[in-house]
């Protein structure tokens, strides 16, 4: 398959996640020390005190920073020109900037809604597959870090540190649990949509009529709608490791819904 324009944008947006991730870390890891200092009454020079501190907020900020720059900016924009290149590739438009290469999505089939249709199933069967192979990951990320940092939270309580102090790790805590939650309603969502599909390709379309055509717009837009609240991107690594089984799948799948050339009107 030809090298998709937008790939570039979605591999930015995966590189300064990896960052977004790293001064995560280590900003937590200056609140473990942080904690550990209070809890064992450690004492430290209060220029090293005062040093370990900065670098903790800096890279508090930096974490913040990206993560902002991430969700509200980068993360839409690749977004959008995915559609766009998905509109164009279901009805060959020219809404894109870039030309779809000939060997994008489903190639076999005539432009129109039906191809629409098709092509928002496969991106909703690999989606559905590869978050559902992500459950781990945000487990522990967000499970497990969310319980670190209402440990970190308890200690300055105990201990009485300064109240900013306390509330930004509380503030942090509940963020991850947001997150946590955020993905299982997303899981959960992209499974019903995945079944609508299902449910939708079940019936042989022998012709387009205004209830079949509501169908294929609501299901699309249900699944578009879900990506951009979610702002939760698809693992690189396990998609690049599971992509060829996912394509025999999906091959498999367009066999077994009988998933033939249909001109649309």
């Amino acid at each position: 398959m030809s090298v998709i324009p937008y790939d570039v944008d979605y591999a930015t947006l995966n590189r300064l996640r990896k960052y977004e991730n790293w001064f995560f870390l280590l900003s937590m890891i200056f609140s473990f020390f942080y904690a550990l200092q209070m809890e064992f009454n450690i004492l430290v020079k209060n220029e090293i005190n005062d040093l370990t501190t900065l670098i903790g907020l800096l890279l508090f900020s930096g974490f913040v920073i990206l993560k902002i720059y991430n969700d509200y900016f980068l993360f839409p924009s690749c977004e959008n020109k995915r559609r766009l290149f998905f509109i164009d590739n279901s009805f060959q438009s020219k809404m894109a900037i870039q030309v779809v290469p000939d060997d994008f999505f489903n190639k076999e089939l005539s432009p129109g809604l039906y191809k629409l249709a098709v092509n928002g199933f496969e991106n909703c069967f690999f989606t559905y597959h590869i978050v559902n192979k992500m459950v781990a990951k945000y487990l522990i990320k967000n499970g497990v870090l969310a319980i670190a940092f209402f440990v970190f939270a308890y200690i300055g309580f105990k201990n009485m540190v300064f109240v900013v102090n306390l509330i930004l790790q509380l503030v942090i805590s509940s963020f991850f649990v947001d997150g946590l939650i955020k993905y299982f309603i997303y899981k959960k969502r992209v499974e019903y949509v995945f079944n609508q599909f299902c449910n939708f390709f079940s019936d042989p379309i022998k012709k387009f009529d205004n209830d079949k055509i509501a169908k294929i717009i609501r299901m699309i837009l249900e699944y578009e709608t879900l990506l951009s609240w979610s702002t939760i991107s698809i693992d690189s690594k396990i998609y690049n490791k599971s992509k060829d089984q996912l394509n025999k799948e999906w091959e498999e799948l367009k066999k077994r819904y009988q998933i033939l050339q249909l001109q649309s009107k």
